[in-house]
Order: C-alpha cells, then structure tokens, then sequence
C-alpha cells in the first residue's frame, strides 16, 4: 500500500497521533460534583467589582479679560482720530482733463497683440500683399473681415483653416457675405478637384443672393456675389466636361468689378482650352493678364499669368513659346517667394522640359507644393483629390509619372 492510500485512510499525522492516544488510555467514566468541589470552586473564582464612571468635561475657560470702560469725563477724552484725507475731485472743465489711460490689451500666449484691419486684408486677398500673416484675423467680430481672411489662407494653401471659418460663414445673415462664402468654398474644392463637390455649393450661393447692383471696388456685394457664383457654376460644367453648358453659363456672366472681369477671362481661356482652342484661348486669358496687372493684384496677376503662359504654350507658336515659358517661369519665382502653393505645383509641371533654369527642379518643386497642399487640406478634400484625374497625385508616389496634364487644367480659383 502507498504512502498516499494510508494517508488517505487514516487522515493527516496530527490526526492519527490523536487517535493511537486515545485508543492506548482507559475509557473515562465522568464523576457527579461534590459539595466539597462546589465549594473549592467557588473559593478560588475571583471576584471582579468594575466601576464606570461618565467622563467629566473641563472646566469652561473663563473670558478674556477687557479694560474696564474709561471712567474719564468726556472733556478729558481724546479727540477721535478723523478718517483719512481724499484729494477733492477735480473742478477742471472735461476739455482740460487729462486723457484716461485705455486699459491694457491682453497679447496672445506667443507674443504681442497683432490686429489686421479690413485695408490690410483687402491688400492680401486682392493686392499686393498675398503672403500677409491673417490668423489673427479669424477671431475678428465682422463677418466680412473673416471672410476676407479666408480668401487669403486660401490663396496660400491653407484650406482647412479656411474650410473652417467659410462653413460657419455660409449661415451668416448677410445674404452676401454667405454667398460669397459659399463661392470660395467651392473654389477650394475645385482647386483640389472636386468639382462635383463645388457645385452643389455654387447653386446655393446663387440662391442666397438675390440680382442687386453693387458698388464695391473688389465686388464684396451683391453683383459681385452673384457673378462669383455662375463663374463658379461654369468652372464645374467644364470639370465635368459639360462644355456647350459651361459657356451657357459664361455668357450669363455680367461683370461690374475689376476681380469678375479677371475671373472670367480665366473661365473663357479654360473652355477654350478644353475645347482645343488654344489660339481662342490667348484673348480672354490676355485681357485677364492685363486688368490683374494695372490694379496691382499680385496673386490675380501670377494666377493670369499661368493662364495666358500655358495658352500660349499649348497653342506652340516659336513666339508664343518662349513667352508662355518666360511668363510661367517668372510667375513660379514670385508664387515661391510669396508661399502661395495652390499656383506652385501647376507652374512647375508646365515648365518641366521646357525651361533651362528651373526646369531640372520644377518635378521636385511640384512634389513640394502638392504635398504641403495636401496637408493642409480638411479630410474629405484630400481623399478627394488622391482620387481625382485632376490633380497629379501621381507624384507623391515615386516613380509614377503624373496623371493629370498640366497644360489644361488650371482648377479656377
């Protein structure tokens, strides 16, 4: 038998050595108490006597003793003390005063406090000024400067911030500063290749606003906003290759401001190109070239420049060539310096193979610009580009040429 089976029986060792004791002594037969073992019991039990007594509490402190009152007559007390001496308030007229001290501007947590007044913004969004610091801006109270604002990051790349104050702006009450809003939204998604996506917000910037004249130099009114949206209207026929409905739309178009007329020569010189006129395309993208340029609108002026330098390289004539490649070439030095990304990317791939100073960098000036404008693209805009045969995301992935042609697609602003 193993070690387990007997443990098993006979239980732990503790408990065996119990039972072989009490199996080896006699059986014990209990006796009845006596008198005498009650008594001797009894004798020994010690008596216990506690007693409980309540807590007592302290005595309570007696209060702090105070002088008794002066006993002194009222003659022979001392003078009160009189209250503390204020200057009088000035008797001087108000034009004597002197100015009071405007209370501090609190700077934001980087710096000192920047303003952007309403010139300024109109400078970076329609003169000479496009590369303008604006963020401060968007926490202005007016409506229009924000819009403003967003019309300039726009013009550098930064399409999500934009995103942002446009989408909150197309709810304005002001019927024109949301169609206005609506429009340039839409010319975002359009810049990206989502024309599918623009249009449906030119038809509501159409809608909001209603035929009213205006007399805005930049056309921030309702001519203006009306005209910003069947420009944008025929910019998404023609990305949709509706052609003969783009030009319906074109010719709706009344210009009464310096920015429309611009507008609208890029519109006519895209058509025009899509329909495989290059040489009809030159005249509208001309007329464009020179209003941007005698109202010093420098991001207008690079964004004609573009359109009549590749009107003018597609169409291929000797002269022509040469001075659609000077033009983009230069206008590609100025978008650089300026940071405007939207207008680097196209300028650079047209000038690929084509001029000799920028033309061994102009793939990798593309990249650069493409993928910081991407980046700073709102989510569903950059899915959409990655997918559009508009855009050459083809050159974010090494070794793949682009897939869009450079040549004929400029993305209206």
């Amino acid at each position: 038998m193993t070690r387990r089976t007997v443990s098993s029986r006979l239980g732990t060792l503790p408990a065996l050595a119990s039972r072989l004791a009490d199996s080896a002594l006699p059986p014990r037969t209990p006796h009845p108490p006596t008198a005498e073992t009650n008594r001797l019991v009894s004798s020994r039990a010690p008596s216990w006597n506690f007693e409980v007594s309540a807590s007592r509490p302290p005595p309570p402190r007696p209060p702090p003793s105070r002088p008794p009152p002066s006993r002194l007559p009222p003659s022979r007390l001392p003078p009160p003390r009189p209250p503390p001496s204020r200057p009088p308030p000035s008797r001087l007229p108000p034009s004597r005063l002197p100015p009071s001290r405007p209370p501090p501007s609190r700077p934001p947590p980087g710096g000192t406090l920047l303003t952007v007044t309403e010139d300024e913004l109109r400078r970076a969004a329609f003169g000479d000024s496009p590369d303008l610091d604006v963020w401060p801006a968007l926490a202005a109270p007016s409506p229009r400067t924000r819009w403003l604002a967003a019309v300039v990051l726009g013009g550098q790349g930064h399409y999500a911030a934009a995103a942002t104050v446009l989408d909150e702006l197309r709810h304005d009450p002001d019927q024109v500063i949301a169609s206005l809003s609506l429009s340039t939204r839409a010319s975002h998604h359009r810049q990206l290749g989502a024309h599918h996506l623009a249009r449906a917000l030119d038809g509501a910037a159409l809608a909001r606003v209603q035929p009213a004249g205006g007399n805005d130099p930049d056309g921030i009114d309702a001519a203006g906003a009306r005209t910003d949206a069947l420009l944008g209207l025929a910019a998404d026929s023609l990305g949709a290759q509706r052609l003969n409905e783009a030009r319906r739309l074109l010719a709706r178009v009344e210009t009464r401001s310096w920015r429309s007329e611009v507008r609208k020569g890029w519109v006519a010189a895209e058509i025009e190109l899509a329909d495989g006129r290059a040489h009809a395309a030159v005249a509208p993208a001309e007329a464009a070239y020179g209003v941007a340029t005698s109202r010093k609108a420098l991001r207008h002026e690079l964004k004609s420049a573009l359109v009549l330098g590749a009107s003018l390289v597609v169409w291929g004539t000797p002269d022509g060539l040469n001075r659609g490649v000077e033009l983009v070439e230069c206008e590609l030095n100025h978008s650089v310096a300026k940071g405007l990304h939207p207008l680097i990317w196209p300028s650079a791939l047209l000038l690929v193979g084509r001029a000799t100073t920028v033309g061994a960098v102009a793939i990798d000036q593309a990249t650069e610009a493409l993928s910081c404008v991407l980046r700073r693209a709102d989510p569903v805009s950059r899915q959409v580009a990655l997918d559009s045969p508009w855009v050459p995301t083809g050159l974010l992935r090494s070794g793949e040429p682009p897939n869009a042609d450079p040549r004929t697609n400029f993305l209206t602003d």
